[in-house]
């Protein structure tokens, strides 16, 4: 194979900026620290080199099998699982502890090149797992004279991350894109991430590019998928038939879309595509569960859903991932049942045919449609590439829900409120049980007293430039509370008490985060669930039970109030100075609309309006200023897009003076002007060379530029505007690595930071004035109120579906749960009679469902009884692993069961049970590689490398079944 320093395509090329740029930074700045930092730095950097080297492998070829996959990344695993040996090596009072724990928790986000689906959020949830660790950083070294270079080495870390996802999303947007090629376009499919053919077309409005990008997918994986059904033939081709015409019906709704405006009665338009969908679901309904193909059609018919995403009013990407997820489990039985069959080819090819066609639909939506469908796109092309029109009902009620971001009255009220009754009670259950668990009370209590203060001192001011200096002191008791975990032995009476807090202290971290605290709150909490489980299985016959039972139950109402304040209060994330934006009250006591929406909009306009006025007149202009002293099209673009702004800023002034229009057509033509400007931005970017040497100056602002179109954005404007800016990140940071060492490097640096101040400032003032939505001026009259939030609530869904859960969960253990017995039988020895161990766990949980699924759910009680005889079967598993030496060759082995067999411990959980496994089955992923490192190049490596795959197997099934029967948590009496 080709050297791949002579490589030239850009997602190579890029990958080995990130190299020489971010990484090299990095490494740099932990030569400084030196110790165990520069040590595990050495690691890091050569694990991002072996990747490297893996992309060009992966550019010269076509997907292998999952061995040769295993083949190819255990070197990069090998390096993995050495960053990690370092951070466990380091004792917890070593100065430098958090420094190689942040890199240990988040240096699994190298995996992405094996997962089949967001890959950047991949990346992005093992980068947040490290945060904790680079604040504690910050924090620790803050007023220390070497303040600087921990501050540049959290910096440096957080820069590869940032570097590497936006490098994925460019070039490997879902998954690795395998057989690129090394220099130009991409020797297999057009991706359209290259650089010198990208024209990146994501205007929303599509035009023809939407429509002949929508004709390529019925022609390529849609006709992919007739072949292979084909192949097979019966009910499976004639269901093809039949979804095929749905796709065909689906482009001519598409072309009439393209050319006139959304209708009143969209329905009657979709219903010959509708039709054809039914006639998809019929014959997956008439096929009997025995018969062979049942698994094949019942996939589609569980998925032909997906189509429906043209009358999805928000998120019909997420729409269609829900949909296609519905025929997961049965895509999956397909190929257990098939996979050594004779013949079994042309069905494997069958089920990689229908998800590739489900992976184009979802980023051919992504990339025309984010938001939602945009009618007459075809003539409106002026739009830019964000956000997507679309047309939402106007509540059917009155929202008195209060997200706003700036909470109810009264948002500190609120949280004293769960600190003198919710805390105030797991304080008192804790006192009961006394000795280590009322000492890490007392930590807890005294850190959320000081969250307290800290929400008293936000509530009054602007939002600092420095927020970890004001909450040292919450951070330091959360310290304190998860060292009484990390210092109680696992046999101690109390371990599970104090390591479920230690574990879940994390909760109060929500106020640092800029978005989603509410699902942040939701993982700090689930990483101690399993351990109240434990605290009550425990406790369950002793004397003092009722003591343990009430002090868990004291501790999930504390979690839950507050998941509770923040979803009312501070949804989108913390806001600040929301004493000042308080709403006026009316009457009795009750916000009324009008004064509700004057406090999200800036008093009805005025406030708001010369806020946006002074950041014009401020960042903007700043930005302009650099880019004429940088001239040529770099200054030509910057007048295009401060005329956008300005565009923009008229039409603020208008919607603050008149109630929002109930024609959705009217408000597109009053953003006809800014759309007009964002549009000359993009043709700015589009019309230099790949090579001219500010290409990445223009496509920086290019693909920024579409945040402006936040205000048709009908909820969660603010990390709509945080991803356009985030699409252009990636570009300022190739500018900073171009002109690094040219003469005028600091007028690039200033550009630089002014480019990003902008979009900076938008996001805090659309926080500020918009959080939930466009404000117009609902005293007004007329229209429907703006900013309303997206009424999303989640429900107690006990995702009932018909069918069978008990015979789906039996499939399971006689499908992978067995194959991985098999397999472990062939290994023998410790190996052996674990995996026996851990089938009986899956038989004592099938006992437990059974019923489960025949009774209402009980008393807590009661169901610990039910469960206790999982949780006895899982300390089985763990006890064989205790009891090998650790000289043993199979402690590898026996560890990554044990470390993950919790997973089957998702029945206890109250939400989100299948993040729960992959969690749990996370946890045994380093002692896996670990396997395959180990046994490599050995004459058992083959039988080593199928034991690690059929563990896997075994996860993946269960996931998909819990997704199936389970989604949100444990459905009692089917």
């Amino acid at each position: 194979m080709a050297d791949g320093a002579t490589a030239s395509a850009p997602h190579l090329s890029e990958f080995r900026a990130l190299l020489e740029g971010p990484v090299s930074e990095y490494a740099t700045a932990s030569d400084k620290l030196g110790g165990c930092v520069k040590d595990q730095a050495g690691d890091v950097k050569a694990a991002f080199e072996a990747l490297y080297s893996f992309l060009v492998a992966a550019a010269q070829k076509e997907k292998p099998s999952d061995d040769g996959l295993q083949e190819m990344v255990t070197p990069i695993g090998a390096l993995m699982g050495k960053v990690q040996t370092v951070a466990s090596d380091t004792p917890p009072r070593d100065a430098l502890f958090n420094h190689v724990s942040a890199w240990s928790e988040s240096i699994a986000a190298l995996g992405w090149v094996m997962v089949d689906s967001k890959a950047v959020s991949y990346i992005g949830d093992f980068e947040g797992a490290g945060e904790f660790y680079t604040s504690k950083v910050l924090m620790q070294y803050k007023k220390t004279d070497a303040a600087a270079d921990h501050q540049a080495w959290v910096k440096a870390v957080k820069q590869i991350f940032a570097d590497l996802k936006a490098y994925v999303k460019a070039h490997h947007t879902q998954k690795l894109e395998w057989n690129k090629g090394l220099t130009g376009g991409a020797v297999g499919a057009d991706d359209g991430d290259d650089e010198e053919d990208d024209d990146d077309d994501d205007d929303g409005a599509g035009g023809d590019d939407a429509l002949s990008a929508f004709d390529q997918i019925v022609s390529g994986p849609v006709a992919t998928y007739l072949e292979c059904s084909k192949a097979i033939g019966a009910e499976v081709e004639k269901q093809a038939v039949a979804f095929v015409a749905g796709w065909n019906k689906e482009a001519e709704f598409l072309r009439k879309a393209a050319a006139m405006p959304k209708p009143a009665d969209v329905q009657s338009m979709v219903g010959d595509i509708a039709a054809e969908m039914g006639t998809v679901g019929e014959i997956a309904g008439n096929v009997p569960p025995r018969e062979a193909l049942f698994n094949h059609v019942t996939a589609i018919g569980e998925s032909v859903g997906v189509l429906g995403w043209v009358v999805v009013e928000s998120k019909p990407v997420p729409y269609i991932g829900d949909m296609e997820g519905a025929g997961e489990f049965y895509l999956s039985k397909v190929l257990m049942a098939y996979k050594k069959a004779d013949g079994g080819e042309k069905h494997v090819a069958w089920v990689k045919s229908v998800k590739e066609m489900y992976a184009a639909l979802k980023a051919y939506v992504k990339e025309y449609f984010t938001v939602a469908l945009s009618w007459n796109f075809g003539a409106a092309a002026a739009g830019g590439g964000g956000a997507k029109k679309k047309k939402k009902k106007a509540a059917a009620k009155d929202d008195d829900s209060d997200d706003d971001g700036a909470g109810g009255p009264d948002p500190v009220a609120a949280f004293q409120g769960i600190v003198e009754t919710q805390l105030a009670a797991y304080c008192e259950s804790s006192k009961k049980i006394g000795a280590e668990v009322n000492q890490q009370a007392s930590s807890f209590a005294l850190a959320w007293k000081n969250e307290l203060e800290f929400l008293k001192k936000a509530a009054k001011m602007q939002k600092p430039e420095e927020v970890q200096s004001m909450v040292g002191e919450i951070a330091g008791e959360m310290g304190k509370v998860s060292e009484f975990a990390t210092n109680m032995p696992p046999r101690e009476a109390l371990f599970n008490h104090v390591t479920a807090i230690g574990e879940s202290v994390g909760v109060l971290g929500w106020v640092v985060l800029d978005s989603k605290p509410v699902p942040y709150i939701s993982d700090m909490e689930g990483a101690g669930e399993f351990y109240l489980s434990k605290v009550l299985m425990g406790f369950k016959k002793a004397d003092d039970a009722a003591v343990h039972q009430e002090w868990v139950k004291n501790v999930k109402e504390l979690y839950a109030a507050l998941k509770a304040f923040v979803k009312e209060h501070f949804t989108t994330g913390l806001t600040w100075n929301f004493e000042a934006n308080k709403p006026k009250k009316s009457g009795g006591g009750k916000k009324s609309k009008s004064a509700k929406k004057k406090s999200v909009g800036g008093g009805g306009g005025n406030a708001s309006l010369a806020e946006f006025k002074a950041f014009m007149d401020g960042p903007v202009a700043e930005f302009a200023a650099l880019s004429a002293k940088i001239g040529g099209c770099v200054e030509e673009q910057a007048k295009s897009l401060v005329a956008a702004f300005e565009k923009q800023n008229e039409f603020l002034q208008k919607a603050a003076s008149m109630a929002k229009p109930s024609n959705q057509d009217e408000i597109m033509a009053m953003l006809t002007a800014t759309g007009a400007e964002i549009g000359k931005v993009q043709e700015i970017q589009n019309s230099v060379a790949p090579r001219d040497p500010f290409v990445n100056h223009l496509t920086a602002i290019g693909e920024t530029i579409p945040a402006l179109s936040w205000v048709v954005v009908e909820s969660k404007p603010v990390p709509f505007v945080g991803d356009m800016e985030g699409a252009g990140d990636f570009y300022l940071n190739k500018v900073l690595v171009d002109y690094k060492k040219a003469e005028d490097a600091g007028t690039h640096q200033a550009w630089v930071k002014a480019a990003r101040a902008i979009f900076a400032e938008l996001k805090k003032f659309v926080k500020e004035h918009h959080t939930t939505g466009l404000v117009w001026n609902t005293g007004a009259g007329g229209g429907g109120a703006g900013g309303v939030g997206d009424g999303e609530d989640e429900e107690d869904d006990e995702s009932s579906g018909g069918g069978n859960p008990i015979a789906d969960f039996e499939a399971v253990m006689k499908g992978s749960v067995a194959a991985f017995a098999g397999v472990s039988k062939q290994i023998g020895d410790v190996v052996e009679k674990q995996a026996e161990a851990f089938v009986a766990v899956f038989e004592k949980e099938l006992v437990f469902l059974k019923e489960a699924t025949s009774m209402s759910k009980p008393a807590d009680d009661v169901f610990q009884t039910m469960v206790t005889p999982v949780g006895m079967a899982m300390g089985a598993v763990n006890d064989i692993k205790d009891a090998a030496p650790p000289t043993s060759e199979y402690t590898n082995h026996l560890t990554a069961i044990a470390e993950s067999v919790p997973a089957l411990g998702w029945v206890a959980v109250d939400s989100k049970p299948v993040s729960y496994v992959s969690d749990m089955a996370g946890a045994g992923e380093f002692y896996l590689n670990k396997v395959l490192t180990q046994f490599k190049g050995k004459e058992s490596a083959p039988l080593h490398r199928e034991w690690v795959a059929a563990v896997k197997q075994v996860y993946d099934d269960l996931k998909k079944y819990i997704k199936q029967w389970h989604t949100m948590k444990l459905s009692w009496k089917q």
